[in-house]
């Protein structure tokens, strides 16, 4: 992609779309520091910046990310539960298991178009993501449910 061909105010919010923004570009400077999109990093590279003091490290963080970023853009994203409550793992810490007094009311998978009309309505109102949520984590006997899920997962992308 190229500048000319996105909106101009709202840059991809996917790595590789926006690296290939920069692909031509040398390197970015703001405040004496310079900046460029690289993944060639050596490790002393690396630990010199691990060393420096937390405060610098915010600063340059912050000039780099104002150097690609919109620093005014808060990027919207929407999470939805595609199936709450009922839960048969005992995690301790999550709502969502069957085997803690909670007041989750177990709700099934929703059906995928549901799920696709309420992504298209997140889209619609500005989310750039759309993350879905399910509680469970063995398939058992519903390897139909995981498919409806794969399906929502390969629709809304």
């Amino acid at each position: 992609p190229s500048l000319s061909s996105i909106d101009r105010n709202r840059l991809p919010n996917n790595d590789r779309d926006r690296n290939a923004l920069y692909a031509d570009e040398e390197s970015r400077s703001m405040s004496n520091i310079s900046a460029s999109v690289r993944h060639d990093w050596s490790k002393e590279e690396i630990a010199q910046i691990y060393d420096l003091p937390f405060h610098e490290l915010m600063y340059q963080a912050g000039t780099v990310h104002r150097m690609y970023w919109n620093a005014a853009e808060v990027q919207q994203c929407t999470l939805l539960s595609i199936k709450t409550g009922g839960c048969t793992e005992d995690c301790s810490y999550c709502s969502q298991s069957t085997r803690h007094k909670t007041f989750v009311k177990p709700e099934p998978t929703m059906k995928v178009k549901a799920v696709l009309e309420a992504a298209a309505r997140a889209k619609e109102a500005g989310s750039t993501r759309f993350c879905m949520g399910a509680a469970w984590r063995e398939l058992g006997n519903k390897k139909n449910a995981f498919n409806h899920i794969l399906t929502m997962v390969k629709e809304v992308n």
